[in-house]
């Protein structure tokens, strides 16, 4: 059930990725979202441009909507107190 669940909330029918808007202020610790040039990691306060030579602290508008690219039901998850592991 919660496999099915998961599926659903990251890839849509048509095989396209699933995001959903919000303010960064509002996002909880371990999200990751669309920035201006590479994803973003939100991580004890922190903005984290990510990049493959590691992660970068990020100028953000945290009052502008973004794309939000962790799923739903895990954003929701980290918002309840549930901690992902992050290598930084």
């Amino acid at each position: 059930m919660i496999d099915k669940i998961l599926h659903a909330a990251r890839i849509s029918r048509n095989g396209a990725k699933v995001t959903f808007q919000a303010k960064p202020a509002e996002l909880p610790d371990g999200t990751m979202f669309v920035g201006d040039e590479a994803p973003i990691l939100r991580w004890n306060g922190y903005f984290l441009r990510w990049s493959f030579s590691g992660y970068r602290v990020a100028e953000v508008n945290e009052s502008r909507e973004v794309s939000v690219l962790t799923p739903k039901p895990v954003v929701d998850l980290f918002s309840v107190g549930w901690t992902p592991e992050v290598q930084l």
